[in-house]
C-alpha cells in the first residue's frame, strides 16, 4: 500500500509535462553519457604525419573527444585536416590514458613543413 502511495504522490508530483523531458535536457544527456564504454589507449606519435590519417587512427583507436588546434595562432580552426601535418599531440605520445580523453592535435601547414 505505501507503494502504490508513493507512486502516485510522485506522479502526481510531476505532472503530465513533468514526464516528458526537455530536448536540451535529453541533449547534455547524451553529450555527456557514452554509449561505448571508455578503454585504456595508448596515445600514438603523431609528428610529421598527415592530419587526415592521423585524425582517422584516433578515432579507430576509441578517442572520442579530440580537438584540432593550429600552430600558427592567427589560424582560427581547421576544417581539412588532411591539408596540415601533426606537429604535437597532448597527452603525450606514448602515455596510455582513457578513450575519453580529451585530445588536442596541433597542427601546421602540410605541404610547407619538413
Amino acid at each position: 500500500m505505501k507503494k502504490i502511495i508513493a507512486v502516485v504522490a510522485i506522479s502526481a508530483a510531476l505532472g503530465s509535462a513533468g514526464c516528458a523531458a526537455p530536448e536540451a535536457d535529453v541533449a547534455t544527456f547524451l553529450r555527456t553519457t557514452s554509449a561505448v564504454p571508455s578503454v585504456y589507449v595508448t596515445v600514438p606519435e603523431v609528428y610529421g604525419r598527415n592530419g587526415g590519417i592521423v585524425v582517422d587512427e584516433l578515432k579507430s583507436l576509441g578517442f572520442t573527444d579530440i580537438e584540432l588546434a593550429a600552430k600558427d595562432v592567427s589560424t582560427t580552426s581547421i576544417s581539412r585536416p588532411q591539408d596540415w601535418r601533426a606537429f604535437a599531440i597532448e597527452p603525450s605520445a606514448g602515455e596510455i590514458v582513457r578513450s575519453d580523453t580529451h585530445v588536442v592535435v596541433t597542427f601546421t601547414e602540410g605541404f610547407r613543413y619538413r
